[in-house]
Parts: C-alpha cells; sequence; structure tokens
C-alpha cells in the first residue's frame, strides 16, 4: 500500500502537480561535494512535475489504496488493459519510491493476520 512522504509539498498547476521533496544525495558525492566545499550539507530539495494522469494517480495515493486498487482505478479511468495499467502503476509507484516520494507499507489487516498465523 503506498503512503506519501510527509515531507513532500505539493502545489497545483494547471491540471497537473509540482511536487517539492528533500533529496538524499548519493553517500560518495555528498562526501565529496561536503569536502571540496560546494555543499553544506543541509537538504537538497527537489521537484517533480507530474503530466495529468501522474496528478491524478498521485491524488489517489491516500494510504488506504493498494497498489491494486491504484491500477484498476486506472483501468476504469483511462480505459486502458489491464495489465497495461498495472504496468503503468508499478513504474510510477517504483520511480516515485526511488526518490523518496512514497513508501510501500502492509495494509494493516493483511498484516495482522500474517502475524496471528505465527503464534
Amino acid at each position: 500500500m503506498p503512503v506519501r512522504n510527509p515531507e513532500v509539498r505539493e502545489e497545483q498547476r494547471e491540471g497537473s502537480f509540482l511536487l517539492t521533496y528533500p533529496a538524499v544525495p548519493n553517500l560518495w558525492f555528498g562526501r565529496m561535494a561536503y569536502r571540496l566545499g560546494i555543499w553544506d550539507g543541509s537538504p537538497l530539495i527537489k521537484r517533480l512535475q507530474l503530466d495529468g494522469m501522474g496528478g491524478t494517480v498521485w491524488e489517489w495515493i491516500d494510504g488506504r489504496n493498494s497498489v491494486r486498487d491504484l491500477s484498476e482505478m486506472l483501468a476504469k479511468r483511462y480505459s486502458i488493459l489491464p495489465r497495461e495499467a498495472e504496468a503503468s502503476i508499478s513504474a510510477f509507484l517504483r520511480e516515485l519510491g526511488r526518490r523518496g516520494i512514497i513508501a510501500l507499507r502492509h495494509p494493516p489487516s493483511s498484516l495482522g493476520a500474517s502475524l496471528q498465523g505465527r503464534t
């Protein structure tokens, strides 16, 4: 289940979203930049402009919709094949996760069920 990073700020612009988020530099690059005096160690701020479809999916990421839910909603909204929606959602969420904009967590019901089976 995707959840938003609370440090991400969003701004709606003409039917799309501009996301502003803190970025962590590569460890090696960060050390080198700090030693050379070109970075002071403060958080880097990055921006990501989402198109209409990306903005729609971003609005659906509310901590309650699962990846499967998002895929089904996308297929229905844009009249695309379920497999195409799954591939698009997976790639989009992977990219947001790589940037630290979202995280994935287990839905509470499935986590509880898996823990109960271990006792």
